[in-house]
């Protein structure tokens, strides 16, 4: 399949009566079927057994305690005030635990939502067979979108659906627009992807069609407009920080930062896309930067696509740059927007085959730099799984499983130092939790600047007294920070500890002297743990002295 076109450069080739890839797919008969089958037969088997095997961290599990805490979809928006998400995965997540009264809503709203995407990818999308089985069989769709249970599943579904519908978008523009709506909901990635997106679709409906609409189309495609634009409304009022969020500073926010970002990204466009195309150090980035750019420049033959491939890279890359680094899953969705961009040139793309610069330059694009790509993430994708099979990801799993089979535990009450470390605990055991920084019980911590920046050890402990005091039960502390601080064999000249959200812990001889004397070892929960929630627990014996 090559990207050659006839006209002007939109995807707009073809009246939409019924979605052109399905007539390819069809057309491949039994065998293609057998294929997409067995692929997605391998992917069940494998992130079935990787969920099964997984440990949730404290990112997935916050979700799903919003959700549980909320009576209502509209408290649940009240709650999510500082979150830095939108509210769709939230609510689907609110939903289905209502619906269920279970917590395992998790992991199979999850799976199911991946599920679909690699499905629809499989069955409808009009890409080679081999760059299917490289996205589905790659980090992104085995495990970073699927087993672990986070919105950026959603993204790639609705990038797909959006795909699959878009050649019928004269016949349904409504639903085109809730899909580009509910994208904008999913994440902040997502919203600066949906705008590309619909400048595609006015583009094709504006420019390259050079049509008039019928009177009775006029109202149908201001609903349209009107849906996304309230699509784009309450994702940022959702989203956006308050002057007491502590995770985003607003202040940092300029047009200089902007400016700075913008030109960074052209003179190295790869440097925040560095888990997607890579490069080793010694290159500069360059082989990196060629994967990046020829996987756009393989949309060359369609003007209006490529721009908004550009688009799309040049505004995460800004927001990769201003507000927050990238990740694997953030980093990702672009190269999932990439293929819903293929998805769309080539279901309309009827035209003959073609020789030439550009049409050379399309198939290195896209027989070439996407592959390579691909391959990339099925290596770190197997990786991923590995790791996520031998070791654990998060010590909250065996804790809660500790706490279970112990039932002097059972109506203990949790205090974490990192308050946030807990924050998992809860999908494991019902314990309640005590957050020591804002003096409250909860299962979120809420990272607010009128909470306790700063905590020390004997502080902690008197806290801790406090609270088993008043409640009438059993503390235990689950203490962090196990690199630099051990209470029992304090052999480090350093007296504090400053990290993330600019939290600080301090401690001095005689609070750790008071802390051994108030408190006994339980267990430690550190073993064979990648990630950060690693501790050991204490319970309070003694009251601390006055």
């Amino acid at each position: 399949m090559l990207l050659t076109m006839n006209g002007a450069g939109s995807s707009d080739a073809m009246e939409p009566h019924m979605p052109h890839q399905q007539a390819r797919v069809s057309s491949q008969g039994v065998g293609h079927k057998r294929f997409c089958w067995a692929i997605f037969s391998g992917w069940c088997a494998i992130v079935v057994v990787t969920s099964l095997r997984h440990e949730f961290w404290r990112d997935e599990v916050r979700a799903l305690s919003l959700a549980m805490d909320a009576r209502s979809l509209w408290d649940l928006s009240g709650l999510l005030q500082n979150e830095g998400h939108p509210m769709l995965w939230y609510a689907l997540l609110w939903i289905a635990y209502h619906a269920t009264g279970s917590k395992l809503v998790l992991p199979v709203l999850s799976v199911l939502i991946g599920g679909s995407a690699v499905l629809m990818f499989l069955f409808h999308a009009p890409l080679p067979r081999s760059t299917k089985a490289l996205f589905v069989l790659s980090g992104l769709a085995l495990y970073d979108y699927t087993v672990m249970a986070r919105n950026y599943g959603i993204s790639v579904l609705l990038l797909f659906v959006f795909a699959w519908l878009y050649p019928v978008r004269q016949n349904h523009p409504i639903l085109l627009a809730i899909v580009l709506a509910l994208l904008c909901n999913t994440n902040v990635h997502s919203l600066l992807l949906a705008c590309p997106l619909g400048g595609l679709w006015a583009w094709d409906l504006f420019v390259h069609r050079r049509t008039l609409f019928p009177s009775g189309q006029v109202v149908r495609y201001a609903l349209a407009v009107t849906i996304v634009a309230a699509g784009v409304f309450i994702s940022l009022a959702t989203m956006w920080p308050t002057g007491q969020s502590v995770v985003s500073d607003q202040s940092v926010y300029t047009a200089s930062q902007v400016l700075r970002a913008v030109l960074t990204t052209l003179e190295d466009p790869a440097l925040t896309f560095h888990n997607i195309a890579p490069s080793p150090r010694r290159l500069l980035g360059f082989p990196g930067n060629v994967l990046l750019v020829g996987s756009m420049l393989g949309l060359i033959r369609r003007p209006a696509p490529l721009c908004a491939a550009l688009a799309g890279w040049l505004a995460l890359s800004v927001l990769f740059h201003v507000v927050y680094f990238s990740d694997y899953r953030h980093q990702g969705l672009f190269l999932a927007f990439l293929l819903t961009l293929y998805w769309i040139v080539l279901a309309a793309d009827n035209s003959p085959r073609q020789v030439g610069l550009l049409d050379n330059v399309a198939r290195v694009g896209l027989h070439g730099c996407v592959p390579v790509m691909l391959a990339i993430l099925v290596g770190t994708g197997g990786y991923r799984v590995y790791q996520d099979l031998v070791h654990q990801n998060s010590a909250s799993k065996a804790f809660g499983s500790f706490l279970r089979r112990h039932p002097e535990y059972a109506t203990s009450i949790l205090i974490g130092e990192p308050d946030y470390a807990l924050e998992s605990v809860r999908y494991y055991a019902d314990n309640r939790l005590y957050i020591v920084r804002e003096k409250r019980f909860g299962y979120t911590v809420r990272f607010l600047r009128s909470a306790q920046q700063q905590l020390s050890l004997g502080e902690l402990l008197r806290v801790a007294w406090e609270v088993q005091t008043r409640e009438r039960r059993d503390v235990l502390i689950a203490l962090g920070h196990l690199d630099q601080f051990d209470p029992r064999h304090p052999q480090n000249p350093v007296t504090s500890i400053a990290y993330s959200f600019g939290r600080t812990f301090t401690w001095s001889e005689e609070e750790l002297n008071a802390w051994n004397a108030s408190t006994a070892p339980v267990r430690q929960f550190a073993d064979d743990v990648t990630g950060d929630e690693q501790y050991t627990i204490y319970r309070l014996v003694a009251p601390p002295p006055r």
